[in-house]
């Protein structure tokens, strides 16, 4: 296992693999089954209509809040802190690319609520782009925060010879024992 953080596409690839099964599963399904759905669907009319509406505003408002706040090295930098150990790097990498695959793909989901509630097949196009869209650019975000996460310096994690931490020596002291017991050194 190396020990620079890498950009994982693994996740990426299932979720595209996954939005082009359901997209055409959703096209093949049967004029008359769609017939079927748009006459007895949940919401009809102009309630269907913003029913639609509003679920693609949604999947706009999760995309953008996803992209822009949550996707930043600064957030990265606090899940960091909370477990500075070296491999945490590298994990920290690795969920980022399978938590960013997944919120996308919550695109897809929006895409199929609103197929069934509104019985609107043509309008399941709108979520297709928009996750395809979402998928290249948390690709992209993922793989700027892997490189801000290669030039972060390494936790220091201080150890005598035999593995075990140091005990603590306040700063004080520190300057009184000499310089062989500063944590780094």
């Amino acid at each position: 296992m190396s020990a620079e953080p890498v950009r994982r596409w693994e996740p990426f690839a299932a979720a595209v693999a996954a939005l082009v099964v359901i997209t055409v599963a959703v096209f093949r399904l049967p004029e008359s089954f769609v017939a079927m759905l748009e006459r007895n669907a949940l919401l009809q009319g102009s309630a269907a209509g913003w029913a639609y509406r509003l679920l693609a505003v949604a999947a706009v408002g999760q995309a953008a809040y996803v992209g822009f706040v949550v996707l930043r090295p600064e957030r990265v930098a606090v899940a960091l802190a909370r477990q500075p150990s070296p491999p945490a790097h590298i994990l920290v990498a690795k969920s980022l690319a399978y938590n960013a695959a997944g919120m996308a793909a919550l695109t897809l989901v929006y895409g199929i609520a609103a197929f069934a509630v509104t019985g609107l097949r043509a309008g399941f196009w709108l979520f297709v782009v928009i996750e395809s869209a979402q998928l290249g650019w948390y690709y992209r975000l993922t793989g700027t925060v892997v490189e801000w996460l290669r030039f972060q310096p390494e936790p220091d994690t201080p150890s005598s010879g035999d593995g075990a931490p140091r005990p603590y020596c306040p700063p004080l002291a520190r300057g009184l024992l000499g310089a062989s017991t500063r944590p780094g050194a």
